[in-house]
C-alpha cells in the first residue's frame, strides 16, 4: 500500500473516529439523564409507599410548615403537562411500571454505549496498523532510492 493510499484510509478512519466519538459523547449524556430519571423515579416511588395509609403530615408553605390532613389520591402525570389524580396504591403501580421502562432504556443505551466504544477502539487499532503500515512503506522507499544510488 502506498503512503498517498495509507494517508486517504487513515483520513476516512478519522472522519469516523471523530463522528463516532460525537455519537459517544450523547449518548453518554442521554445515559446519564435516563439515569437521574431512574433516580428520581425510585424517590418518589419510595415517597408514595411512605404516604400511603397516612392521614396527616406536614406541608411545605414557603419557609414553614403546615399540619395538614393527607388525602389518598395523588396527582400524576400522564404528558403534555396533563395530570390524572389517583389513589396513591394505584399511583405506585404506575411509576413501578414506569420504572421498568426507565431501567429497559438506562440498559439498552449502555448496551449501545459499549458497542460504540468498542467500534471506537477498532477504529484507533486500525490507526495503529496504517500508522506502522507507512512507517514500513517510508523505511522501503528510503532502502529503494538508496539502493538505486
Amino acid at each position: 500500500m502506498s503512503n498517498k493510499e495509507i494517508s486517504q484510509e487513515a483520513l476516512q478512519l478519522l472522519a469516523q473516529y471523530e463522528q463516532l466519538k460525537g455519537l459517544v459523547t450523547a449518548l453518554a449524556n442521554e445515559l446519564e439523564k435516563q439515569k437521574l430519571t431512574l433516580e428520581d423515579i425510585n424517590v418518589t416511588l419510595k415517597e408514595l409507599e411512605k404516604l400511603e395509609g397516612k392521614k396527616e403530615g406536614l406541608v411545605p408553605l414557603g419557609v414553614v410548615l403546615s399540619k395538614a390532613e393527607i388525602s389518598d389520591e395523588v396527582l400524576v402525570p400522564i404528558g403534555a403537562n396533563y395530570y390524572v389524580s389517583m389513589k396513591a396504591k394505584d399511583a405506585i403501580e404506575k411509576v413501578k411500571e414506569l420504572k421498568k421502562i426507565y431501567e429497559e432504556n438506562v440498559k439498552n443505551t449502555e448496551k449501545n454505549l459499549n458497542e460504540l466504544l468498542a467500534a471506537l477502539s477498532a477504529i484507533e487499532g486500525k490507526l495503529v496498523d496504517l500508522q506502522r503500515g507507512a512507517q514500513s512503506a517510508g523505511k522501503a522507499e528510503e532502502g529503494a532510492k538508496e539502493s538505486s544510488k
